[in-house]
């Protein structure tokens, strides 16, 4: 799909230390660190329920930065959208009747 894993949407020190190893050809010593942007890191291992949790890494789970990428292609696609990205919210919860849903 394109998008990036959680470890490097919230750039946590394990997956920047994965790709910074990648980088420096060191990471055949560390297994977790394997494949730089694409290692076990970057995907949350040992990093607590919140990150490896997350759907963007090995979990079930969605939070507000799942919402990123759409926030961004909505930036990019200019005109389109009624409102510009940045007065979009990302809402975690059902936001109650339609009053939001602009009636034509």
């Amino acid at each position: 799909m394109g998008l990036g894993h959680i470890g490097t949407m919230l750039k946590t020190t394990l997956c920047e230390y994965a790709i910074a190893l990648e980088r420096l050809g060191y990471d055949r010593f560390d297994p977790n660190s394997l494949g730089g942007r694409d290692s076990l890191s970057c995907y949350g291992y040992r990093q607590g329920v919140p990150i490896v949790g997350n759907i963007m890494g090995a979990g079930d789970r969605f939070t507000v930065d799942n919402a990123r990428p759409w926030l961004w292609a909505l930036g990019m696609i200019g005109e389109i959208p009624p409102l510009p990205a940045y007065q979009w919210q990302v809402v975690m919860a059902d936001p109650g009747p339609g009053s939001w849903v602009a009636k034509k």
